[in-house]
């Protein structure tokens, strides 16, 4: 198996840049996997025990993390939602969580997951754009030659 060094990430950078995935196939794949995620959130937390996975305070870090990755995902999925608008769907997304927490056994809906949810999200935006800049200056390239 070849080393993983600087070098070989960037030349694999410049064959991505040369023959990009098509745009379609990218929004395709973050679809994927923020249903996947949406899955283990919504479904997942059905399950006994689901409550006490990551004690206090580390639970506000996974609902960090958790959510911009969400964000991010909502983003890369629907490239022209504006960032408040990317914002506003976690927003929705982490009050729908929080509303079926209310009613599962062992489970309590907080305003403080909720905001949370809301600061991953702006925490990953900056996130986001690079990858939105990366994608399509890749696009732009490609459709120039």
């Amino acid at each position: 198996m070849p080393e993983v060094t600087s070098r070989n990430l960037l030349h694999g950078a410049r064959i991505l840049l040369k023959k990009p995935l098509p745009l379609e196939t990218l929004r395709q794949f973050s679809l994927a996997f923020l249903l996947i995620l949406l899955a283990m959130i919504f479904i997942g937390g059905e399950q006994p025990g689901a409550g006490s996975l990551f004690p206090p305070p580390w639970d506000k870090v996974v609902h960090v993390m958790v959510y911009g990755s969400i964000g991010v995902l909502v983003g890369l999925t629907f490239p022209r939602l504006s960032l408040t608008a990317v914002l506003l769907v976690v927003l929705a997304i982490g009050a729908c969580d929080e509303l079926h927490q209310a009613f599962l056994p062992g489970r309590q809906a907080g305003f403080d997951d909720l905001l949370a949810d809301v600061i991953g999200a702006a925490i990953f935006l900056p996130v986001l754009v690079m990858f939105r800049r990366i994608i399509f200056a890749s696009y732009t390239y490609v459709s120039r030659r």
